[in-house]
């Protein structure tokens, strides 16, 4: 039997079990509930969960839930009120159902008893009830009410809140003892319960009394799925000021785009829900991360819409393939972030040992950090400091210029030295701690397949060095004794040690620890709770004495607000302090704040746009070799940003530099011009360097090179030798799934790219192409149902899904006060599909997301009408919208000929 013919009866046997699958659904359920007006005028008051509520309740019939079996409440008054309607609710619940329950408005959670509670509209708040406690004087005076509040917090908990409030515990109950399959709880409900002085601006620390009370779900059953809107002590976003003119709060939001995909269990959406939210809140300088619960265990193989045929056309594993090539790109001494990328990427493969090196190397020492000289001095240095002293070592003399760790490439000389060293002068622990860095830096150059004994017993010897060193008060013996427990070199790997070490010499104020342990709260990893203010607070620390890349995330975080008031004007000044330090990053962040600029809610802080200024900086960046500056050069230049006339010339040399450094957007950028012919050099790797540069960009991740690969291989273009359907549809599969996995901020998080690979292989679908080798089709008609509903219609004539591509500039409105439009175009489509909701909007979404412009209120407006009416009225949309172009530009000439005879 053939391969291709083998192949096609392994795909339709999967097809089969695939179809079967989903042949018996549950009835779905949704039990939905909004309350934004309470009664006690001491809580916060909301304007959108009644919304949300609404809007989600019609999204759900999109995914398949009957309309009849949604319950959709808003401003419920009482418990006696929620409990007459859910129970009539749980009396329609039926064993083996999927139930929904949702709620939009504030919670609280009792930590003693681990219990949350939904509050409804008669809720008392902690002050109104401290009042009720206090004699007649007393609680006239609100500032004495609020200073006595907290004696009574505990009785209000135990008292007020269980009689008013609606245990989650006891909903989770009630539906459980129905025994639906699944149950998905979603409360939006970490919000700040009380209400906030008017116009203040404040910095809310992660904690129970500023953010989030809900306490993580601790009871948990098969099937069931907790998702808050919130991780504990944060809290939730429900706009983010005047300019913000959304429906729904900023998690409903997400939640209603996210829900409608195909193929995403409830665990993926989840994960994918938490992703958007957090990146959005952050670029807002807002800190909120979703939690759900349980994180495994849970039901990852529920889905609100089936799949669409992608389980059966998964790329074979290739996961070292260009693993030397990536490693190579990222240069002698790669950035930490990066080192952590590829390793999550090439786990395992021949590059995995040197990227665990240079790890344990970029831990050690200063992470871009100008070039150290010599100082002029004539004190003599010592061997062992010449050899290995600390770059990071501010203990060290000042005719000391220290060594980074991947520069110490003689360890054995520096050991003798070192101990030489400590022979002559025993109580200067310097040389101890270089005699520890020098052993660690020996043991680090050893293959562990080759010489495990001999790397285990250096790694020995380097923490007997610095633990000597740190009990007689060495600091920077104390952090390098946390990359040992960090990464388990010669001891059992232990986040938890590691965080302990870092954080103590972090107050004992060596600045890299206080880096490190920033960094640690900025993302919240290896065991450490995320919290922006404390990040800020440590990152400010470190940047007070002296350590570049601290004055680089301090600049970073007053331009967007994470953890401190928005200042975009001293961010600048502060990101020029770290540039003219040599740092790269800080140069490609000043050239991004010129691009649009910075923003903020006092004018005095706000830095304009400068192209010419933006083109400067990213210039600099560029000249140290960063394909990320260089791909930001090539896109000035090509359009004559910050230039007196575009340059495609000298754009298209930074195109090929950046996209030959390893850059994902000029790599992806680069081989579109190649496939179209319009690079105005002769292509210098042959006809297939298009497929090459894609391949490497999909290697890294790109949702648009797996999508340039489909269309390749679906046409036979591009240096591909034939015609290749099933790759074709692999690689389309493949967009889809890194389209979903990349940042909303990011460019390949523009949901577009997922889109426009459904819209590929519905169109294939639709021509026969997506058939085996007897014309059997290889996708359901029910797969290709979903792919024309949640994707795009085909034109049955045409057999493509009838797109448009408008462009536009996107309106910016800040605090209310200042408008303007963006200096760049921006591209979206439009298109026929199953959905209520305008293709354009998500589009729309997500350009606001990335440019920070979220006033294009009457674009949306417009569209979404045009959308309605194409609907309405079986027109194809794409059509309708060049129609009403037309006689919009008809109209505006006929105006301009009246206006010119009038005068």
């Amino acid at each position: 039997m053939n391969k291709v013919l083998c192949l096609f009866l392994s795909v339709a046997a999967l097809l089969l079990v695939g179809s079967r699958a989903f042949a018996d659904e549950p009835t779905r359920r949704a039990f939905i509930v909004g309350v934004e007006r309470y009664g006690d005028s001491e809580i916060q008051s909301l304007t959108r969960s009644n919304s949300d509520a609404k809007d989600l309740g019609h999204d759900l019939e999109q995914v398949g839930f009957d309309p009849k079996n949604i319950t959709v409440l808003t401003d419920v008054r009482s418990k006696a009120d929620f409990n007459k309607k859910f129970d009539a609710f749980l009396n329609t619940v039926k064993e083996g159902d999927f139930v929904l329950f949702f709620f939009s408005g504030h919670g609280i959670g009792v930590e003693s008893s681990g219990a949350n509670y939904l509050l409804l509209g008669d809720a008392k708040s902690p002050v109104t009830f401290a009042r009720s406690k206090l004699s007649g004087p007393e609680k006239k005076d609100t500032n004495i009410v609020k200073a006595k509040m907290p004696q009574f917090l505990d009785q209000y908990q135990s008292e007020e809140i269980p009689n008013g409030g609606v245990s989650a515990d006891e909903v989770v109950e009630k539906i459980g003892a129905k025994k639906p399959a699944t149950v998905f709880l979603i409360l939006d409900a970490c919000r700040n319960m009380l209400r906030a002085d008017v116009g203040a601006q404040q910095i809310l620390r992660r904690s129970a009394e500023s953010g989030s009370r809900l306490v993580p779900f601790s009871k948990t059953r098969d099937g069931l799925l907790v998702l808050y809107s919130a991780s504990f002590g944060e809290q939730a976003v429900e706009s983010f000021g005047a300019a913000d003119r959304r429906r729904n709060s900023l998690f409903t939001e997400v939640l209603r785009a996210e829900l409608v995909r195909p193929g995403q269990s409830l665990t993926d959406l989840a994960e994918r829900v938490r992703l958007v939210v957090a990146a959005l809140a952050s670029k807002n300088g807002r800190q909120q991360e979703p939690d759900y619960f349980p994180r495994t265990g849970g039901p990852d193989d529920v889905y609100l819409v089936d799949t669409i045929g992608e389980r059966r056309f998964q790329m074979a594993s290739e996961k070292c393939a260009g693993a030397k090539e990536a490693w190579e790109r990222l240069g002698a001494k790669p950035r930490r972030v990066d080192i952590e990328a590829h390793i999550r990427r090439y786990d395992g493969c021949e590059t995995a040992e040197a990227a665990r090196r240079a790890e344990v190397a970029a831990a050690d020492s200063a992470e871009d950090a100008p070039v150290q000289t010599a100082p002029l001095s004539r004190r003599p240095v010592d061997p062992c400091d010449q050899l290995a002293a600390s770059d990071t070592d501010r203990a060290r003399p000042p005719e000391v210029p220290g060594v980074d760790f991947s520069a110490l490439t003689d360890p054995d000389a520096a050991i003798a030295a070192c101990k030489s060293a400590i022979e002559k002068n025993p109580r200067v622990v310097r040389f101890l701690f270089n005699l520890g860095r020098a052993y660690m830096a020996r043991a680090n150059s050893m293959d562990p397949t080759r010489q495990k004994h001999d790397q285990e017993e250096n790694y020995r010897l380097a923490r007997l060095a610095y633990d000597d060193a740190q009990q007689r008060g060495y600091v920077a013996a104390l952090y390098n004794l946390g990359v040992i427990h960090e990464y388990g070199l010669g001891v059992e790997q232990s986040d938890a040690k590691a965080n302990e070490l870092y954080r103590k010499a972090a107050e004992q104020g060596f600045p890299l620890a206080m880096h490190t342990w920033g960094w640690r709260l900025a993302i919240g990893d290896k065991g450490v709770a995320r919290d922006d203010v404390q990040a800020y607070e440590w990152f400010a620390k470190a940047s007070d004495a002296g350590y570049v890349p601290a004055t680089f995330q301090v600049g970073r975080r007053l331009l967007y607000g994470n953890g401190v008031i928005k200042n975009p004007r001293r961010a600048v000044e502060i990101l020029q302090h770290a540039a003219d330090a040599g740092s790269v990053p800080a140069k490609i962040e000043l050239g991004q704040v010129y691009i649009e600029g910075g923003y903020a809610s006092d004018p005095d802080f706000n830095v304009n746009s400068n192209l010419a200024l933006a083109l400067l900086w990213f210039g600099r960046a560029a000249e140290a070799n960063n394909p990320v500056a260089q791909r930001d050069v090539a896109l000035m230049l090509e359009h004559g940003w910050g230039a007196s006339s575009p340059q495609p010339e000298l754009a298209e040399r930074y195109w090929r530099f950046a996209a030959y450094g390893g850059n994902e957007d000029a790599e992806v950028e680069f081989a579109e011009r190649l496939r179209l012919g319009h690079v105005l050099v002769k292509p210098e790797n042959g006809d297939a360097e298009a497929i090459r540069l894609w391949e490497r960009a999909n290697s890294q991740g790109s949702a648009r090179a797996a999508l340039s690969l489909a269309r390749a291989y679906r046409e036979g273009s591009s240096g591909v030798e034939r015609k290749d359907p099933i790759t074709a549809m692999k690689y389309a599969y493949r967009a889809i799934n890194l389209s979903v996995k990349a940042s909303p901020l990011h460019e390949d998080g523009n949901p577009f790219y997922e889109f426009a690979a459904g819209h590929l292989l519905a169109e294939m679908a639709a021509s026969g192409e997506a058939s085996g080798p007897d014309g059997q089709p290889l996708l359901s008609k029910d797969e290709v149902d979903r792919l024309e509903k949640f994707y795009g219609k085909v034109d049955p004539a045409t057999k493509t899904v009838k797109a448009r591509r408008l462009t536009t500039q996107l309106i910016c409105l800040r605090y209310g006060t200042t408008v303007w439009k963006t200096n760049r175009y921006y591209d979206f489509w439009v298109w026929d599909w199953g959905r209520d909701e305008s293709p354009s909007e998500p589009q729309l979404r997500s350009l606001e997301y990335q440019s920070g412009c979220g006033d294009n209120q009457d674009l949306r407006n417009t569209l979404s009408a045009s959308y309605q009416l194409s609907k309405k009225n079986n027109v194809a949309f794409a059509d309708l919208i060049i129609e009403q172009i037309k006689t919009a530009l008809t109209a505006s000439e006929t105006e301009k000929t009246r206006s010119r005879r009038g005068r």
